[in-house]
């Protein structure tokens, strides 16, 4: 049995050296870059669901907008601090929690899921941990078993027994190809090897000061600064998104944030206050199939080289939120667009890619 040991003392310095970066955060910029704007405006016109676009650099903030409505019944604009589902944006939250405890090797990165999940299934026994962060396990990625239960809340043993009987799609290590399924399961490795539910390993661990509204979702709770998700009707209009609940996002995508709170997060992961510099670079390094092939994922963020320089990125998707984030750790530059509607212009990746080029020209 392995059971997780934090001593007061390490924690003690581990948190003095996550020092909050919201000051730098809270201060909003002056109106730059015209034509970025002009293009948001008619992109997310003020009377429709919107999109929070925000890049910083060294923890400073270089821009910060909200473009059109975070609720359409009451007229409230989306701001930095509207609460939206980050939807797979979770799966960095779980790869550094899984880094975490390789580094308090507590966890192998080549260890396999058989020796930390003594019940699983057959085919998943030989599975390494490296390969369920970077997907290259072969695990299905059919989302229809999630879809005939979209209502119901599950426990993780439960989302997990979905999947049991699925075979894997190829040998493990031999092609990359995306599935939740990978991000489910280490969730449940989080818990088992820390002996603490996963959100509760997340909050306490792997946020940082200043993260004031980021927690795990839930329909039920009243939460200040929620944004409504909004799908597109048959009219050129719009409906509320769908019911789905936030247990079956769970350690794949059932986080809720801001674009703040994702700033300042990222601010934190680049000056070394919640990983190791050496572990999030080994992170942000894409992997390998068995025969050599590069994958353009690495151990939870897409990887990728602009200008010479590497480039960790990573979309999020679910009913009524889309967004996507870049983060440059060589420059400190983090640049995130946030949308509370999802709908055939799917995750602003270009629009991302658009805002990180004005920053990176400056």
């Amino acid at each position: 049995m392995r059971a997780l040991t934090f001593f007061v003392a390490a924690l003690a310095v581990a948190l003095a050296a996550r020092v909050p970066c919201e000051a730098a955060l809270a201060a909003p910029p002056n109106d730059r870059w015209p034509q970025l704007v002009q293009r948001f405006q008619a992109e997310y016109p003020a009377n429709g669901p919107g999109a929070y676009v925000i890049a910083a650099k060294d923890g400073k903030i270089m821009f910060s907008r909200g473009f059109g409505q975070a609720d359409l019944e009451n007229g409230i604009p989306l701001t930095a601090d509207s609460v939206v589902r980050i939807a797979s944006l979770t799966k960095q939250f779980t790869s550094v929690a899984i880094l975490l405890l390789v580094e308090q090797k507590l966890l192998r990165l080549d260890e396999p899921l058989q020796d930390v999940l003594r019940n699983c299934p057959t085919a998943w026994r030989p599975l390494t941990i490296r390969q369920l962060l970077n997907q290259t396990s072969g695990l299905t990625d059919d989302l229809s078993p999630l879809y005939a239960w979209i209502a119901t809340d599950m426990t993780a043993d439960q989302l997990l027994a979905l999947y049991r009987p699925y075979p894997l799609m190829f040998k493990p290590g031999a092609k990359w190809h995306y599935s939740n399924l990978n991000y489910w399961i280490l969730g449940k490795v989080i818990e088992t090897v820390a002996r603490a539910p996963y959100a509760e390993f997340v909050t306490h661990h792997v946020l940082v000061p200043g993260m004031t509204r980021t927690r795990y979702g839930s329909h039920g709770a009243i939460i200040t600064g929620r944004a409504h998700g909004y799908e597109p009707d048959s009219k050129s209009g719009w409906v509320n998104a769908r019911y789905f609940s936030a247990t079956l996002g769970y350690s794949a995508g059932g986080f809720l944030s801001t674009p703040t709170d994702t700033a300042i997060w990222y601010a934190a992961l680049g000056r070394g206050a919640v990983i190791a510099p050496r572990t999030l670079a080994l992170a942000l390094t894409e992997g390998r199939t068995s025969d050599g092939r590069p994958t353009g994922y690495g151990l939870g963020w897409y990887s990728s080289t602009i200008n010479g320089m590497r480039v960790a990125h990573h979309g999020g998707s679910t009913f009524g939120f889309q967004s996507c984030v870049y983060f440059v750790p060589s420059r400190a530059v983090f640049v995130g667009v946030f949308k509370n509607s999802s709908d055939a212009r799917g995750e602003p990746d270009e629009d991302a890619r658009a805002l990180l080029k004005k920053v990176m020209e400056r």
